[in-house]
């Protein structure tokens, strides 16, 4: 009944258990493409920019929407639902950060 339990050692390289997206920048995007296909490296950065610009459109699409409804709901003017709403909601971020570094 004595066993002996034992950590395993992280070696440098990344493997499934020890995959994080900073170490698949590094390994896959930074140095892979760099040294094989650049321009393949190239393309894929392309693609991440195109995904991160379309989830920037439909989560602005779906903001106003909302911002809409609550304006219908509250019967207030869309000039000061978006006035306030907007400037609410482009605020969160820093609110957020600030919140979580101050507690």
């Amino acid at each position: 009944m004595d066993e002996v339990l034992t950590i395993p050692h992280i070696e440098d390289k990344p493997s499934a258990d020890h995959c994080t997206p900073l170490l698949f920048y590094k390994n896959v995007c930074a140095n892979y493409f760099r040294k094989n296909n650049p321009l393949l490296g190239h393309l894929l950065e392309f693609l991440i920019v195109l995904y991160a610009f379309a989830g920037l459109a439909l989560s602005a699409d779906h903001m106003c929407n909302s911002m809409e409804t609550l304006c219908d709901h509250w019967k207030i003017p869309e000039d000061v639902g978006g006035a306030s709403f907007m400037a609410f909601g482009n605020s969160v971020p820093e609110i957020t950060v600030n919140a979580i570094a101050t507690a």
